[in-house]
């Protein structure tokens, strides 16, 4: 059945099924890395902020034992107040960056455990708070001059090495975010080069199969047109070959093939003349005998 197509169709449509080949195979690729890109925009913004915040949690947690150690080795009601407050915020830190990291969490084991998290917080906290309570009731501590010295090197030196791990930890934040955000670009620019690519490529392959089919049908049916005339027996047709290729041969054995019929025409023209002037000098003679 499709023998029964025109050549020109049958280019043209040959051509459209090559192209919407590639479409479907870029359509594939731009889901593809659309998927990689949300894979990898998921690993930042769930999987890498979600550790982060729980990190910041217990470094909070870390604070808080910290400054309970030092309410306790207060030794002067100024100084208790002072870690009390430090208490008090590194609380809500912790909470407010449990909080954060909760909805980046998934699992069902994960929401067990934030939880379980919650409650133990709480008895924490109270458990804590009746401690402090009780210590505040207790006579300050003796205050050592060289101890407190000491013991404010300490601090200084912890508060130290603390800022130059959150230094590093913000690091690798910063340049897990910039290669986020570069995977981002990347994806948005190749997804825009193709399309493009690939839009480009279906009109070109349009085209080509348009002019093509052109160059092919069109001296075809100038053949078609002069066996046609031939047929009829108009030998004046005339044939035009401008191309090399196999069509361009057709229509040049075609003009050949008119040249020697007309040839041909012409001298069994020339022959049946010769025949029938023969003929008449036969019967002249005939009758002159006669």
């Amino acid at each position: 059945m499709f023998s029964n197509f025109k050549i020109g169709v049958r280019l043209i449509a040959g051509f459209m099924l090559v192209a919407s080949i590639s479409v479907v195979i870029g359509f594939i690729g731009i889901s593809n890395t659309s998927q990689m890109n949300e894979l990898a925009d998921n690993m930042y913004t769930k999987e890498l902020m979600g550790l982060s915040y729980i990190k910041e949690a217990n470094i909070n947690l870390i604070y808080i034992g910290r400054a309970r150690s030092n309410f306790l080795l207060a030794s002067s009601q100024a100084e208790r107040d002072k870690h009390m407050a430090s208490i008090t915020k590194s609380l809500a830190s912790m909470k407010d960056y449990i909080e954060k990291a909760k909805p980046l969490f998934v699992s069902d084991r994960a929401k067990e455990v934030f939880t379980a998290f919650g409650a133990m917080s709480e008895d924490y906290q109270r458990e804590m708070q009746r401690a402090l309570t009780l210590a505040s009731a207790k006579k300050l501590a003796d205050r050592d001059e060289v101890l407190a010295q000491s013991l404010d090197l300490v601090r200084d030196k912890a508060n130290k090495l603390d800022e130059m791990l959150d230094e590093l930890i913000q690091q690798k934040e910063t340049r897990a975010k910039a290669a986020a955000e570069h995977t981002e670009s990347l994806y948005r620019s190749s997804r825009t080069v193709m399309i493009g690519a690939i839009a480009g490529g279906v009109v070109l392959g349009l085209l080509l199969g348009f002019f093509i089919s052109r160059s092919v049908s069109k001296p075809l049916v100038r053949a078609v047109d002069a066996a046609n005339r031939l047929a009829e027996g108009d030998l004046t047709v005339q044939i035009d070959a401008t191309s090399r290729d196999e069509t361009g041969q057709l229509l040049q054995a075609m003009k050949h093939m008119v040249a020697k019929l007309s040839q041909v025409v012409t001298e069994v023209n020339s022959g049946a003349e010769a025949l029938a002037g023969a003929s008449e000098e036969v019967s002249a003679t005939a009758q002159s005998l006669s």
